[in-house]
């Protein structure tokens, strides 16, 4: 009796292990739902690693001379972030990225991330860039620096000579313009430390020098920028090299 139990137990066993048309076709579904969510996964990873910039466009750089002075001095080596208002083109294709000023050095450097579809498909440095002032300067480049992941170019380029009036900077002044009643525009100033956004009546004065960059790809203008006037935020910076 205990022997036919077991045999019955065994058959049962085996019943329940056997292959059949509807178990292949619940593994299969299985596998191909699995496979694509394994692909989807992969595809968001992909896209995400390669819309990561790469580190070195959001941070200063600066020259070999500028980074001897700050060697020799690294405390009083002064840096301000410029938040300029505008950063990018139309079509995305051309982003200015942390754009830093050091008194110290003169220097004004600003990063710059392009696709290569503005540059007949290369993530080679081929852009031109120019610096100039509403005063009819222009401004050499004295460091430049580039890198590429896929259909991405970027460089820090840093021009010499610039020297901006920071004392007239509306970061600087809001404090005594909010504090003084008889200042001139008092009452239509409003800033948010936030966001940077400070509204306030932008005069044409002569003295509120305007740096502007042209961004040109053979010869022909991809993007002008307004970097800096009196009315462009800066905040401090801490440079290290």
């Amino acid at each position: 009796m205990d022997f036919k139990d077991d045999v019955y137990d065994e058959e049962v066993d085996l019943q329940s292990y056997k292959i059949t048309p509807a178990k292949t076709a619940k593994l299969a579904f299985k596998s191909v739902f699995y496979f694509f969510i394994l692909v989807i996964y992969g595809l968001l990873m992909l896209r995400f690693f390669i819309s990561c910039d790469l580190g070195m466009v959001d941070k200063a750089h600066f020259s070999d001379k500028a980074r001897e002075i700050y060697t020799n001095a690294p405390d009083s080596f002064e840096a301000y972030n410029i938040h300029t208002a505008i950063t990018f083109n139309e079509q995305k294709s051309l982003n200015l990225k942390t754009i830093v000023y050091s008194p110290t050095a003169n220097e004004l450097e600003i990063g710059v991330k392009f696709k290569k579809t503005i540059t007949g498909g290369s993530t080679e440095p081929l852009l031109e860039y120019e610096l100039v002032d509403s005063n009819g300067n222009s401004y050499e480049i004295t460091s430049r620096i580039s890198d590429s992941r896929y259909d991405y170019g970027y460089e820090r380029i840093s021009f010499k000579g610039v020297k901006l009036d920071l004392d007239r900077n509306i970061i600087n002044i809001y404090e005594s313009i909010v504090n003084d009643s008889d200042a001139e525009y008092n009452r239509n100033v409003s800033y948010d430390e936030s966001t940077y956004e400070l509204s306030v009546e932008q005069n044409d004065d002569p003295e509120n020098v305007k740096f502007k960059l042209y961004v040109k790809y053979k010869g022909e203008r991809v993007r002008l920028f307004l970097i800096y006037n009196d009315f462009t935020p800066i905040s401090e910076y801490k440079f290290k090299p």
